[in-house]
């Protein structure tokens, strides 16, 4: 499924450390058994095939792998972000996984930078195949990438999404063009930063995703104002 990145042999282990991954991981976590990955048991037999775009530091990758693999299902997952030292930090995160754990998660992260028109890079493009994965996550990167990028992970799930395969994503949002006080000073924050960047609008994120063939199945509130969002690939 996954074809190894060219660069990840030379990478250096360097660890980035993320507080506020550390702190949302098991909240994460929760919902993804209980909403997700429920559903792939219900439907998928077979090893699952995840994907995590924009994995950053790889404290989560780290966790859910160990999750999963302490859950006994049967899955293989793969990592992805466009920077090489958060990619660094992944393999460092994964290799404090028990061996057998390792045996579930690719060691070698791809790069994955998304345009409007989906990946940019060919090489990873060219590695995953259309319509083989049963999991995409995708953690805090709408409201700091460009709007282009939505639109090409919305692209990307419904290609490479397995009909009923699932999309999961987490952030803040704003719903009706407002949201908690917290969210709106963050918003302007992020604006400053990059005026390509900001908190978005639920609304605007679903209407692409219909758009593409993703129903929504649920949104569930989460600590500190976030949202988890859960996508679902519709049938043929």
């Amino acid at each position: 499924l996954f074809a190894p990145h060219p660069t990840a042999k030379n990478m250096w282990l360097t660890k980035m450390h993320c507080p506020p991954a550390d702190r949302n991981k098991e909240f994460i976590w929760k919902e993804l058994q209980q909403k997700v990955i429920s559903g792939l048991v219900e439907g998928k037999p077979g090893k699952w095939k995840i994907l995590e775009v924009a994995a950053g530091s790889g404290v989560h990758t780290e966790h859910f792998v160990k999750r999963m693999y302490e859950s006994n299902h049967s899955f293989y997952w793969q990592s992805s972000d466009p920077e090489q030292n958060s990619r660094e930090s992944q393999v460092a995160y994964i290799k404090e996984l028990s061996t057998e754990a390792q045996e579930c998660v690719s060691k070698r992260p791809l790069g994955l930078t998304l345009s409007s028109d989906g990946i940019i890079e060919s090489e990873t493009r060219s590695s995953i195949q259309l319509s083989s994965l049963d999991l995409i996550v995708n953690i805090n990167m709408i409201h700091i990438s460009k709007w282009e990028a939505t639109l090409g992970l919305m692209k990307m799930a419904s290609e490479n999404l397995k009909p009923s395969g699932f999309l999961y994503l987490y952030g803040p949002y704003k719903q009706n063009g407002t949201s908690a006080p917290s969210n709106l000073k963050f918003d302007q924050f992020l604006k400053a930063k990059d005026p390509e960047y900001g908190v978005r609008n639920l609304e605007d994120v679903l209407q692409v995703a219909e758009a593409q063939g993703l129903d929504l199945v649920c949104t569930i509130p989460m600590p500190a104002n976030n949202l988890s969002v859960i996508l679902r690939k519709k049938q043929p």
